[in-house]
């Protein structure tokens, strides 16, 4: 017997062994046939609690043996980090799929930037025809309906279900079913193992696969509780800065961006867009040095507690971008270029990834 969470195997035995559960309640949620959750499950369910121990990261070869279970993808992607999560190396693996690429957590994007231009730079972005992308929010229900009467005039109907971590392939799961049928967390991790869930109803086969960590996205470096802290739940914030002289921003205190100022009406303008519980705090370069490392941890989240700088590798990298282009990181949000060019130069986290791209935003968008 499995657990309607997480897919592990059930046992009454070792309460400190992944699948647990007390055999009197195994006992009571089988006669009232209820889903049974194991202990871990349940208390991170209807607690919050944090478990001790969660599955170990997951990479793409870990996983892609369940490739073979199905011609059909969906493959999950997090709006929020879209360059971190529609990673390239993986996407090149799934190009003899039938994949269905599903836009998640279209509730977050600022208003300002219409549906319309997300999904004409979510086409451009991915080169895929505009059938095979939907945009949903999994937590409002937005798109679900459209997603799923696709999804049920396929021929084949079983669906591999893929995604990086936290991109929200379980809250996914849970609106396709109208039912609070499997565990969702902010925690990133909890499928512990492949589940397949049957929708009676439209006649779909789901099957859940552990999300892909790939080692380059802020939250692969915090610790659960902070992961948890900078999830976005609301609107992302836009914080803009003009740039007449020299300024220096962070965001958290993973990233420190320093532009050259200009004086005049062309001087540069960037917005800088993330979750809302990310700080951004904007001084002169010189103050920036002094106070890094005070401010590390304290002023700057993430990381969400105090910590020593000089633990963690650092990357600096000079660049220069123009109107309409942006840098993504990975995890963390994304600098939007208002008004160019910008000269920028960045020192941030070595091991996070960084992605110049064409903006989602227009220049135009947030004045």
């Amino acid at each position: 017997m499995k657990c309607a969470g997480c897919g592990i195997t059930l046992q009454t035995v070792e309460p400190d062994i992944e699948g647990y559960i007390p055999e009197s309640v195994l006992i009571s949620r089988t006669e009232s046939k209820e889903p049974i959750y194991c202990q871990r499950c349940f208390k991170l369910k209807h607690y919050g609690v944090l478990p001790s121990k969660l599955t170990s990261k997951i990479n793409f070869e870990d996983i892609k043996q369940y490739l073979e279970l199905t011609d059909n993808l969906i493959l999950v992607i997090d709006l929020f980090d879209f360059n971190g999560t529609a990673d390239k190396e993986v996407m090149d693996k799934l190009t003899a799929k039938r994949t269905h690429y599903v836009l998640n957590k279209v509730d977050l994007i600022p208003e300002e930037i219409s549906r319309d231009e997300l999904l004409k730079w979510s086409l451009q972005s991915l080169n895929v025809d505009s059938s095979k992308i939907y945009m949903v929010s999994s937590t409002r229900g937005y798109g679900i309906s459209r997603l799923l009467k696709k999804l049920s005039n396929e021929k084949e109907r079983t669906f591999l279900l893929m995604g990086m971590t936290n991109v929200g392939k379980s809250s996914l799961i849970n609106a396709l079913k109208a039912e609070d049928r499997i565990t969702v967390s902010e925690y990133p991790g909890t499928t512990m193992k492949t589940l397949r869930i049957y929708d009676e109803k439209h006649d779909i086969t789901l099957i859940d696969t552990p999300g892909i960590s790939t080692n380059n996205r802020m939250t692969d470096f915090l610790p659960l509780e902070c992961q948890k802290k900078i999830t976005p739940r609301k609107k992302l914030k836009v914080y803009s800065v003009n740039a007449k002289s020299d300024r220096s921003f962070f965001i958290g205190g993973f990233v420190n961006v320093t532009v050259e100022g200009r004086l005049g009406e062309d001087s540069p303008i960037l917005n800088i867009i993330t979750s809302e519980n990310t700080s951004i705090h904007e001084t002169n370069p010189e103050k920036a040095k002094e106070k890094w490392e005070e401010w590390f941890g304290t002023l700057l989240v993430p990381p969400c507690q105090k910590e020593d700088l000089e633990q963690y590798n650092w990357k600096e990298c000079k660049t220069e971008l123009s109107s309409g282009e942006e840098i993504n990181i990975s995890g963390l949000g994304w600098i939007s270029i208002a008004r160019g060019p910008a000269q920028i130069h960045l020192k941030f986290l070595s091991e996070l990834k960084l992605t110049e791209r064409m903006g989602l935003v227009s220049p135009t968008t947030f004045k």
